[in-house]
């Protein structure tokens, strides 16, 4: 997803491969011209007849036209499947800079990690370069900033759910009504490392001091709070992870704050 942000959307047309996978046709759409040095080449599979959960690929590009990823070599990357529909997979290049005016040779290894599935496809297809090709420094650095406007924005967007009284709600839609007490979690522990204590003790004081004003025996798995009379009721499903996650998130911030009053308050033991 990162690799998307800002100037990434501008990488269209990509290099699109079509699978086959009857074990005999498994053929590339013919290859595109880039004016980035950073192309996201992607293909559509569909789904496996072993129908896996995951299954893999790997893809390598090279400049001698052999099958070496001279320039760049993806590693294994994994996906998980869905049987019955086409899925869709893609991998951002990240290898060695590009020369304009160029052609490239790009190999794609597609298999199921599954009992009685093996590799599926090895194919390959070529790509070419523009002739005014940025440079790779250049790119990088738009890039760097284009995340950099994104990872803001997110933080920014998360912050401006918390309510004054540390009620934070899931979705800012409402389509996921209430606050899910794992997704609160992960924000907290997310404003600790940004070293926003305010934020993370005002929602962790709001989720602790209503476990115990209504004498929860666990976290819930959602809070609800209705501003306009002030009432909270919960889903009290037993969600472990959101069990633990919660305590962790409570953890952490005691000892990053070192915050003995909020811990005596909640966690009154020995």
């Amino acid at each position: 997803m990162l690799g998307r942000a800002a100037h990434v959307n501008a990488l269209v047309p990509v290099i699109c491969a079509l699978f086959m996978f009857d074990g005999v046709n498994t053929e590339f759409l013919r290859g595109q011209e880039f004016s980035t040095n950073i192309p996201y080449l992607t293909w559509d599979a569909p789904g496996a007849n072993c129908t896996p959960s995951v299954w893999w690929y790997s893809v390598r590009v090279s400049s001698t036209g052999n099958n070496d990823g001279d320039m760049w070599s993806s590693g294994q990357i994994w996906q998980e499947n869905s049987a019955a529909d086409a899925v869709f997979a893609g991998a951002l290049y990240s290898g060695q800079p590009l020369l304009a005016a160029t052609n490239y040779t790009y190999y794609v290894s597609t298999w199921y990690d599954a009992p009685g599935c093996a590799v599926l496809s090895n194919a390959s297809g070529t790509f070419a370069t523009a002739a005014a090709l940025p440079s790779a420094k250049a790119e990088a650095a738009q890039q760097a900033a284009g995340l950099q406007t994104l990872f803001n924005a997110t933080i920014a967007c998360l912050v401006a759910r918390i309510q004054p009284n540390g009620y934070t709600e899931t979705s800012s839609t409402g389509a996921y009504p209430g606050q899910f007490i794992r997704d609160s979690s992960a924000q907290i522990l997310a404003l600790l490392e940004l070293s926003d204590l305010a934020h993370a003790k005002l929602m962790l004081h709001f989720l602790y001091r209503s476990f115990d004003d209504f004498g929860l025996l666990y976290a819930p798995h959602i809070l609800f709070w209705d501003n306009s009379t002030n009432k909270i009721s919960f889903d009290t499903v037993d969600q472990p992870d959101g069990n633990f996650h919660i305590v962790v998130a409570f953890a952490k911030y005691c000892s990053v704050a070192q915050d003995t009053h909020m811990l005596k308050t909640f966690y009154p033991g020995p």
